[in-house]
Protein backbone atom coordinates (compact mmCIF):
# COMPACT_ATOMS: atom_id res chain seq x y z
CA UNK A 1 0.00 0.00 0.00
CA UNK A 2 2.78 2.43 0.93
CA UNK A 3 4.52 1.83 -2.40
CA UNK A 4 1.48 2.85 -4.49
CA UNK A 5 0.95 5.91 -2.29
CA UNK A 6 4.59 6.95 -2.86
CA UNK A 7 4.21 6.34 -6.60
CA UNK A 8 1.08 8.51 -6.73
CA UNK A 9 2.71 11.28 -4.69
CA UNK A 10 5.79 11.24 -6.91
CA UNK A 11 3.64 11.29 -10.06
CA UNK A 12 1.67 14.27 -8.76
CA UNK A 13 4.89 16.06 -7.80
CA UNK A 14 6.43 15.42 -11.20
CA UNK A 15 3.29 16.63 -13.00
CA UNK A 16 3.18 19.80 -10.90
CA UNK A 17 6.87 20.54 -11.45
CA UNK A 18 6.59 19.84 -15.17
CA UNK A 19 3.77 22.38 -15.47
CA UNK A 20 5.67 25.00 -13.46
CA UNK A 21 8.88 24.55 -15.46
CA UNK A 22 6.95 24.65 -18.72
CA UNK A 23 5.42 27.99 -17.72
CA UNK A 24 8.83 29.33 -16.68
CA UNK A 25 10.37 28.15 -19.95
CA UNK A 26 7.68 29.94 -21.95
CA UNK A 27 8.32 33.14 -20.02
CA UNK A 28 12.06 32.83 -20.64
CA UNK A 29 11.55 32.29 -24.38
CA UNK A 30 9.52 35.49 -24.54
CA UNK A 31 12.37 37.43 -22.91
CA UNK A 32 15.29 36.11 -24.99
CA UNK A 33 15.56 39.42 -26.85
CA UNK A 34 16.06 41.19 -23.50
CA UNK A 35 19.18 39.20 -22.59
CA UNK A 36 22.18 41.45 -22.10
CA UNK A 37 25.33 39.38 -21.77
CA UNK A 38 28.70 39.69 -23.40
CA UNK A 39 29.77 37.05 -25.91
CA UNK A 40 26.51 35.14 -25.72
CA UNK A 41 26.65 32.26 -28.19
CA UNK A 42 23.34 30.61 -27.35
CA UNK A 43 21.32 28.74 -24.78
CA UNK A 44 21.32 25.20 -23.53
CA UNK A 45 18.49 23.13 -22.19
CA UNK A 46 19.53 20.58 -19.60
CA UNK A 47 17.30 17.70 -18.60
CA UNK A 48 15.88 18.10 -15.12
CA UNK A 49 14.76 15.00 -13.25
CA UNK A 50 13.81 14.12 -9.70
CA UNK A 51 15.59 11.56 -7.50
CA UNK A 52 14.01 10.18 -4.38
CA UNK A 53 12.18 10.13 -2.16
CA UNK A 54 14.68 10.23 0.67
CA UNK A 55 13.26 10.07 4.19
CA UNK A 56 14.93 12.78 6.28
CA UNK A 57 14.20 13.06 9.99
CA UNK A 58 15.06 16.03 12.19
CA UNK A 59 14.09 16.81 15.76
CA UNK A 60 11.20 18.87 14.35
CA UNK A 61 9.81 16.62 11.59
CA UNK A 62 10.22 13.70 9.23
CA UNK A 63 9.77 14.35 5.53
CA UNK A 64 10.22 12.59 2.23
CA UNK A 65 12.53 14.79 0.16
CA UNK A 66 13.00 14.78 -3.60
CA UNK A 67 16.21 16.11 -5.13
CA UNK A 68 16.13 17.86 -8.50
CA UNK A 69 19.07 16.85 -10.70
CA UNK A 70 20.02 18.71 -13.87
CA UNK A 71 22.08 16.27 -15.91
CA UNK A 72 22.49 14.59 -19.26
CA UNK A 73 23.65 11.45 -17.45
CA UNK A 74 20.31 9.71 -17.04
CA UNK A 75 21.80 6.82 -15.08
CA UNK A 76 22.82 9.30 -12.37
CA UNK A 77 19.19 9.92 -11.44
CA UNK A 78 18.47 6.18 -11.24
CA UNK A 79 21.60 5.67 -9.14
CA UNK A 80 20.64 8.45 -6.71
CA UNK A 81 17.13 7.03 -6.42
CA UNK A 82 18.56 3.59 -5.61
CA UNK A 83 20.72 5.21 -2.93
CA UNK A 84 17.63 6.90 -1.47
CA UNK A 85 15.83 3.55 -1.48
CA UNK A 86 18.73 1.92 0.38
CA UNK A 87 18.76 4.69 3.01
CA UNK A 88 14.99 4.46 3.39
CA UNK A 89 15.20 0.67 3.87
CA UNK A 90 17.41 1.31 6.90
CA UNK A 91 15.07 3.92 8.36
CA UNK A 92 16.08 7.00 6.41
CA UNK A 93 18.55 9.68 7.40
CA UNK A 94 18.58 11.49 10.73
CA UNK A 95 20.08 14.99 10.85
CA UNK A 96 20.54 17.53 13.61
CA UNK A 97 21.53 21.15 13.23
CA UNK A 98 23.85 22.24 16.00
CA UNK A 99 24.19 25.81 14.86
CA UNK A 100 23.20 28.12 12.08
CA UNK A 101 25.49 30.91 11.03
CA UNK A 102 27.73 32.45 8.46
CA UNK A 103 31.43 33.07 8.54
CA UNK A 104 33.46 35.61 6.66
CA UNK A 105 37.02 34.74 5.90
CA UNK A 106 39.78 36.65 4.17
CA UNK A 107 40.79 35.66 0.66
CA UNK A 108 44.42 35.55 -0.38
CA UNK A 109 45.47 35.61 -4.03
CA UNK A 110 48.91 34.51 -5.17
CA UNK A 111 50.82 34.68 -8.43
CA UNK A 112 51.51 30.95 -8.40
CA UNK A 113 51.08 27.80 -6.28
CA UNK A 114 54.62 28.13 -4.89
CA UNK A 115 53.80 31.50 -3.33
CA UNK A 116 50.58 30.07 -1.88
CA UNK A 117 52.46 27.12 -0.34
CA UNK A 118 55.10 29.42 1.16
CA UNK A 119 52.37 31.61 2.66
CA UNK A 120 50.56 28.56 4.08
CA UNK A 121 53.77 27.43 5.80
CA UNK A 122 54.37 30.91 7.25
CA UNK A 123 50.76 31.54 8.28
CA UNK A 124 50.91 29.88 11.75
CA UNK A 125 53.69 32.27 12.79
CA UNK A 126 51.54 35.25 11.79
CA UNK A 127 48.62 34.56 14.14
CA UNK A 128 49.31 37.53 16.42
CA UNK A 129 49.55 39.90 13.44
CA UNK A 130 46.23 38.67 12.05
CA UNK A 131 44.60 38.98 15.48
CA UNK A 132 45.81 42.59 15.75
CA UNK A 133 44.54 43.43 12.24
CA UNK A 134 41.18 41.84 13.01
CA UNK A 135 40.82 43.81 16.24
CA UNK A 136 41.52 47.04 14.35
CA UNK A 137 38.83 46.37 11.75
CA UNK A 138 36.10 44.46 13.61
CA UNK A 139 33.97 44.72 16.72
CA UNK A 140 33.91 40.93 17.10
Amino acid sequence: MRSSRNTNAKSELLQSLQERFSQASNQQQERVSEVRIENCIGFSKVLLDIAGPLRVATSASTDDIYAPLATYETTLVASCSRGCKAFNASGGIRVETLGNGMSRDPVFVFANPGHAAAFAKTLPTMQSSFARWAEETSKH
